[in-house]
């Protein structure tokens, strides 16, 4: 019965994930990230249980597999700092073994055959009912050590509680510690006892077979008279007379909340709770919301991985350009500068910074970068993506001025653009050749006046 949350299914397509700070105090990034890991779904205790290659087992926030490789289909809630390793055989639930809040998890061995016992599938007090395959009872500790034996020979067995447990031989009640040791009960009148309760603030319940009533105080090792039970009372899940019902009271995941999932258009990002400021655009497939400041979600890739969300980092991103005007030659190729400045909780990472057309590479200066470029272009820009586990983490525009040698100043080509038209005077154009005086001296005819006709 794993508390999960479901991610949220959109469509096909999503951008990069783009991850924005905002008040320099807000960061996410990549706890683990994107894998082959399908159906994550959150057990709590920054804990995930996954499928890998078709196998279930259970990671953490950093996607290091804890179970081991072992074989099992479903996990128990958490109830004591402890939830199961369960395999479903033939209709029963064998203990495969166990994984605590605290990351540990142990395997039992391969010939340890433990059953789960319908209704006691948790360990309480560090002891567990479970039956053989034979049915018959005994109880482990969380290593997978028998405790009290197979051979005990008891009918039917209770879970433990406050370090002593009920269970019953030939219909009888026995009260029996954690050692299987049993624990003799005198009764204040004659009479054999018939019936009692597991214990509960220190005293268990029990009745003899005339039907009178004693509370057997545990440290006292005395019995006093107790009244009779209502007749809808019943045993509750440690089988004592309580109020608390037959279902364990298991471990809920009540973590701190950061992030709300939001959506636009079939996609999925984050904003601060309660409405707030968007963080992050809406550009995953799948998002959950932040529990303990971890949620699950899919990339355009479709692989999954787990955010972690801080509101305690300093610094944000940003990024400047180093060399803004570039003097360069006829054909000839630049190097162009930009640094980069990370939160502080992104300053051991591997980020990449890249550049759509051209190669960037990092040098000497940490958080220094450069790439070529052969200008044909009076200025430039171009869109830097901070790139962090194959993702777009951060994008921002820088721009360059390009000054050719020899000519104008970017400036004054600038305030030139647009008068490029050749002037022109009254002049007749020569081709560049001198005029030809003799050809000067020559009359037009074409404007001599016409001669008169000659007579006939």
């Amino acid at each position: 019965m794993s508390i999960m949350i479901s991610l949220k299914r959109i469509g096909t397509f999503a951008l990069l994930l783009l991850v924005a700070t905002i008040a320099a105090a807000q960061t996410i990034m990549w706890s683990m990230a994107p894998a082959d890991f399908s159906g994550l779904e959150y057990i709590g205790f920054e804990m995930f249980k996954a499928n890998d290659n078709n196998k279930a087992c259970i990671i953490d926030a950093t996607g290091n597999n804890l179970t081991k490789g072992a074989a099992f289909d479903e996990l128990s809630p958490f109830y004591d700092n402890w939830a199961l390793l369960l395999s479903n055989q033939s209709g029963r639930k064998r203990v495969i073994g166990c994984i605590s809040v605290d990351k540990i998890c142990n395997i039992f061995p391969d010939d340890a055959e433990y059953y789960a016992i319908d209704g006691q599938a948790f360990f309480s007090c560090g002891l567990m009912t479970v039956e053989n395959r034979a049915n018959k009872k005994g109880y482990i500790d969380e290593e997978g050590e028998l405790v009290i034996d197979f051979a005990s020979g008891y009918d039917k067995i209770m879970p433990f509680s406050e370090d002593f447990a009920a269970v019953f031989k030939n219909n009888r009640y026995i009260l029996i510690d954690k050692l299987g040791e049993k624990v003799t009960i005198v009764l204040p009148r004659v009479g054999e006892i018939r019936g009692g309760t597991n214990v509960y603030n220190g005293k268990a319940l029990v009745w003899d077979a005339s039907g009178h009533y004693y509370n057997y105080d545990v440290k006292q090792k005395a019995c006093s008279k107790a009244s009779k039970p209502a007749k809808d009372a019943s045993p509750d899940y440690l089988y004592r007379l309580t109020d608390k019902g037959n279902t364990p009271p298991y471990m809920a995941i009540e973590g701190r909340k950061g992030l709300d999932p939001i959506s636009s258009q079939g996609k999925y990002g984050y904003a601060v709770p309660g409405g707030g400021k968007t963080l992050i655009p809406c550009q995953l497939l799948e998002a959950t919301p932040f529990i303990d400041n971890l949620a699950i979600a899919k990339t355009a890739n479709g692989k999954t991985g787990i955010l972690r969300y801080s509101d305690n980092s300093s610094g944000s991103f940003d990024v400047k350009v180093i060399n803004e005007d570039i003097t360069y030659s006829a054909g000839e190729t630049v190097t162009c500068k930009f640094g980069i400045t990370v939160p502080d909780g992104w300053r051991q990472e591997d980020i990449e910074p890249t550049i759509e057309g051209v190669h960037v590479i990092s040098v000497g200066t940490t958080g220094t970068y450069s790439f070529k470029y052969k200008p044909n272009e009076q200025h430039r820009s171009f869109t830097v993506n901070v790139v962090y586990g194959g993702l777009t983490m951060y994008t921002s525009a820088i721009s360059y001025d390009f000054n050719k040698k020899g000519g104008k100043s970017s400036s004054s080509k600038a305030n030139d653009k647009g008068s490029t038209k050749k002037e022109t005077t009254g002049k007749k154009d020569t081709g560049g050749k001198k005029p030809d005086k003799k050809d000067n001296n020559k009359k037009d005819k074409s404007k001599d006046p016409p001669k008169k006709p000659e007579r006939l």
